[in-house]
């Protein structure tokens, strides 16, 4: 059998290899070198946030007022909140990206219904989206 090469433009060319490695790292809670760890897990986290430069300014406010979390990085603030939402330990993880986001959703709204609130710069946020906007600040804080 011989190939035929379709001529394509870098664009196209770069979109597919895009496409198919993405593609790879789809599945249910692994990809194809493992499970996912602990930094991809909390930018997944930190991509759930609609408004990152907002989150970012009402983490830092966060930040500012809860010192358990003011001294972690980015990585151990994300166990704190898988562990919190009783996903336990990110060696241990058997649910995929979507359902840890799946989960979180469900904690969120379980925070409000145990009233574990916060009050942030005039805001009423459950206490996993406050430290969810800590994680986006520390995140930030440590890529510059």
């Amino acid at each position: 059998m011989i190939a035929t090469l379709v001529p394509q433009s870098r664009r196209t060319f770069i979109r597919n290899v895009l496409s198919a490695t993405a593609a790879a790292f789809v599945g249910p809670g692994c990809g194809v070198f493992g499970p996912p760890g602990i930094e991809e897990i909390g930018h997944y986290l930190a991509g759930l946030i609609r408004h990152p430069q907002a989150a970012a300014d009402i983490g830092s406010s966060v930040l500012q007022t809860d010192a358990a979390i003011r001294s972690m990085s980015p990585e151990q603030l994300t166990a704190l909140i898988l562990r919190e939402t009783g996903l336990g330990d990110v060696d241990r993880l058997e649910v995929s990206l979507d359902e840890i986001g799946r989960i979180l959703k469900k904690r969120v709204r379980q925070d409000f219904a145990d009233e574990t609130v916060v009050t942030v710069n005039g805001w009423l946020l459950s206490q996993t989206e406050a430290r969810l906007c800590a994680l986006v600040k520390l995140q930030r804080s440590a890529e510059s």
